[in-house]
């Protein structure tokens, strides 16, 4: 995943649609982060994008099991 511009060169699963910044940045003003915490949830993203972490299998599971994903800090 590259953030090149507006757009992050991943495909999210499971529909494998590429995110925009701009998408990742309204979601993240909506949970309630603040600008200047913005590249933790972009490293958040990539981390999760990668191929180690497996998120296109988590998501196409039928467990009820979820993400979670916690900044502590100022």
């Amino acid at each position: 995943m590259i953030a090149d511009g507006n757009l992050m060169r991943a495909a999210m699963a499971p529909s494998g649609m590429p995110l925009s910044v701009e998408q990742a940045a309204i979601c993240a003003v909506m949970a309630g982060c603040s600008p200047g915490m913005f590249p933790l949830v972009l490293a958040a993203l990539k981390a999760m994008n990668s191929p180690e972490y497996q998120l296109h299998l988590a998501s196409i599971t039928t467990h009820p099991g979820g993400h979670l994903l916690l900044f502590s800090g100022p």
